[in-house]
């Protein structure tokens, strides 16, 4: 590859290769062509000097996305950034509009502008005096007149007026509310005061002020806020000065020791104190006994060896020998106390009298036995009338005698059949008991009822072995009825045909054998 610098003028200059012209720029021309010669894209620069600066342009936005920074629209600031940073020198101007003050007492040395509390005045304002030692003057004390002093907040405070004079007198005394002594002037305290409230309150919100409450003779109402731990705790001395009244009914009030009782008789109302060690007077103590009314009064009596006795004769004394009398429970529910009836066990198991319905027997089953009357002939009728009980009787063999009795429920099922022929009919698809059946041959010829212990879908007529073959002869009719049934154990179906063989399939003719069979 040739290359060859060509200068056309002083501002202008081409670099010649392999043919091609490629303008170059020169000193203090602005802007640079990329790629020259391709038509690459211009770049904004300033030639400084003969050494260009590129010109750019402020954007920001998400990837992808650029929003030009224009005199209209400003680089996004986020006025929530609290971050310590160096920003520079700042010239605010601004504050060139404040105020200047001396702060140096009057020297006028140190001059500066201010931003501090000031108060209307003539000719502008003026800024509430104070200086190092004092700091801001706020004393109220130069103040004449009545000074009212206004908690805007919480809303249920209010306003209290005092006078100027004793404000400051007030104030010393809350640093001075440390107690100095055993005996210290009121004066020198802040009083806590309570309110008279010898009744229940409302309770007070969590958080929430409310004075505190005391009796009419100024003492504290106080309560105990945790309960005292299971057991015995020692709490000191208490001295109860009074007690409320129980009310009325049983109370429960605790456990109370009664160390000592006053001596006392029965006629004011206290407990007796008797001689208990047989007339030496040496253990004469207080006892609750049992008293019957008498002139005096009595005690019921009983000794040691002899109990206590129930009759006030003293004739008749425990244990008791022979009848005693007791007099009839009166008629409604009565406590006769505890009774023990060792022999009854309730319940449903195997021990127990009562036994569950449909619950299967199992041997060592505990029961009451109903017992029956042993008639070895059917018996008459024993009771006088409707309604009376009687006993159950048994034959010689332990069997019930019972009557059958019709009833308008139950009885059999009926299976009916105009053209029973060497196709299976199913009498019943389930299990049941055959009670009889009535049929009739119509042909000339005998024809042969066959019955399976299964179902239609089961049954091959000339495969399946019948369990019944019952002849008919013909022209004639058979009928039977069976007490106690015959029992198949999976299903009933029944055919017919004119052979007697297991395996014949001999079709009868249309309508020769017509069926009626009873099942259950």
């Amino acid at each position: 590859m040739r290359t060859q610098l060509v200068i056309i003028d002083q501002r202008r200059f081409y670099q010649f290769e392999d043919g091609v012209l490629f303008p170059v720029l020169a000193g203090g021309v602005d802007n640079i062509t990329l790629n020259p010669g391709t038509g690459g894209a211009v770049l904004a620069t300033d030639d400084v000097g003969g050494v260009h600066y590129q010109v750019t342009k402020v954007g920001f936005g998400a990837d992808g996305t650029i929003s030009l920074v224009t005199s209209s629209s400003g680089l996004p600031t986020d006025v929530l950034d609290r971050a310590v940073r160096d920003l520079g020198k700042v010239d605010i101007a601004s504050l060139d509009t404040l105020p200047s003050f001396d702060f140096d007492t009057g020297a006028g040395t140190v001059t500066h502008q201010a931003i501090g509390i000031a108060v209307a005045a003539s000719g502008g304002p003026a800024l509430i005096p104070g200086d190092t030692t004092n700091g801001l003057d706020v004393d109220v004390t130069r103040v004449s007149g009545n000074v009212t002093v206004v908690q805007p907040t919480p809303a249920n405070l209010h306003a209290t007026e005092v006078n100027s004079g004793s404000i400051l007198a007030s104030i010393q005394k809350l640093d001075n509310i440390a107690h100095a002594g055993s005996n210290v002037a009121l004066s020198e305290h802040v009083p806590i005061s309570g309110q008279f409230d010898d009744t229940a309150t409302t309770s007070v919100t969590e958080d929430n002020i409310a004075p505190v409450r005391i009796t009419s003779a100024r003492a504290l109402h106080v309560s105990v806020r945790d309960a005292l731990p299971a057991g015995t705790n020692n709490i000191g001395d208490v001295d109860v000065l009074t007690l409320p009244s129980l009310p009325a009914g049983n109370n429960n009030i605790g456990d109370v020791d009664v160390a000592s009782l006053p001596a006392s008789s029965l006629a004011n109302g206290n407990l007796v104190h008797l001689d208990y060690d047989t007339g030496a007077g040496t253990q004469n103590m207080p006892m609750v006994g049992l008293a019957i009314p008498a002139s005096g009064g009595a005690i019921a009596g009983g000794t040691a060896s002899a109990p206590l006795r129930i009759d006030p004769t003293g004739t008749t004394t425990q244990p008791v020998s022979g009848t005693v009398s007791i007099n009839p429970i009166p008629a409604g529910n009565n406590n006769i106390g505890d009774v023990d009836v060792a022999s009854v066990i309730p319940g449903t198991g195997a021990t127990n009298l009562g036994k569950a319905e449909d619950a299967a027997h199992t041997s060592g089953d505990v029961g009451v036995m109903a017992l029956a009357v042993r008639d070895n002939a059917p018996p008459s009728a024993m009771s006088n009338a409707d309604g009376d009980y009687e006993p159950l009787h048994v034959n010689a063999e332990g069997g019930l005698w019972v009557t059958p009795t019709p009833s308008t429920s139950g009885g059999l099922s009926i299976f009916r059949s105009l053209d029973l022929d060497e196709t299976e009919e199913e009498v019943k698809a389930t299990p049941g008991n055959l009670y009889g059946w009535y049929i009739h041959n119509n042909a000339s010829a005998v024809r042969y009822v066959k019955l399976y212990n299964d179902t239609a879908a089961n049954v091959v007529v000339g495969t399946t072995t019948p369990v019944m073959t019952i002849p008919i002869p013909a022209s004639s009719a058979a009928n039977v009825h069976f007490t106690h049934g015959i029992s198949f154990s999976t299903a009933i179906t029944a055919a017919a045909t004119t052979g007697v063989a297991d395996n014949d399939t001999g079709a009868p003719g249309v309508g020769d054998v017509v069926v009626n069979i009873f099942y259950k």
